[in-house]
Formats: structure tokens, C-alpha cells, sequence
């Protein structure tokens, strides 16, 4: 987050060799580019792209698959007049919401780091400007 600032702050780099509108643009886009192979050549950079806190996919999907289970289990007991429409609403609701959260965690986890391959490269520089745009 840049200082004084009390939201973050999302930057986009793009390192395509289309031109740009004007040389401020060109010089800041350079500009961006050497800060960040900065911050990557460093010896530290590594810390960058560790997730401590990764949670167990393996245990989050046994989680969905069991959330997925219930909700079976609940169109079952629908349908056997066990339940109310009104119970099986909030039911569902509430494992879908589950769902979805635990769906979020998973995507989270198994995000491909953007930096792979740069931290730790013999040439920095080269490495992270040989990156796809889209990565």
C-alpha cells in the first residue's frame, strides 16, 4: 500500500513492446519495470511469493464434497416430507454460501505465483521481461 494511502492499491505492468501514449507514459512504464526487478533481484525476494498460511486444498475439497453430500441428503428428506420448503431454502442457502467460500480457498491456493521462474533467476531482468502479459 503506498504511504498515506488507507486503501490498497492494484497496479497493472504491462511489458509489451506496443507503443504507448507519450514518452511519460514510456519512462513510467520503465520506471515500474526497474522497481520491481529491484524488488525481485533482492535476496529477500523470496519472501514474496511463500504462502505461509495456505490452507489444506485436500481437506477444503473433502469439505465440499461433504457439503455436496448434504445437500443431497436435504433434497431427500424434501422429498420424504421431512423438511419444510422454508427449512430446505435456508438449508441450501447456507451449504451453497459454504460452497462457495471453500471454492474461493481452493482457487486462492492453487493460484500459479506470478513471479515463478523470476525470484532467483540468473538474470532477473530478462526472466521478468520475458513474462506473457497475461501472467
Amino acid at each position: 500500500m503506498p504511504h498515506g494511502c488507507s486503501t490498497p492499491t492494484t497496479v497493472s505492468i504491462s511489458h509489451s513492446t506496443q507503443t504507448s501514449s507519450g514518452s511519460a507514459q514510456v519512462a513510467l512504464d520503465d520506471h515500474i519495470i526497474a522497481l520491481t526487478v529491484g524488488r525481485l533481484s533482492r535476496p529477500d525476494a523470496a519472501d514474496l511469493i511463500v504462502a505461509r498460511d495456505r490452507p489444506d486444498v485436500d481437506t477444503i475439497r473433502a469439505q465440499v464434497a461433504a457439503h455436496e453430500k448434504r445437500l443431497e441428503a436435504l433434497a431427500v428428506e424434501f422429498a420424504d416430507g421431512d423438511l419444510t420448503a422454508s427449512q430446505l431454502r435456508a438449508a441450501t442457502e447456507r451449504l451453497k454460501a459454504k460452497i462457495t467460500e471453500a471454492d474461493a480457498l481452493i482457487i486462492d491456493a492453487t493460484r500459479h505465483p506470478v513471479f515463478k521462474g523470476v525470484v532467483g533467476a540468473d538474470d532477473v531482468e530478462a526472466t521478468f521481461l520475458g513474462i506473457d502479459d497475461d501472467r
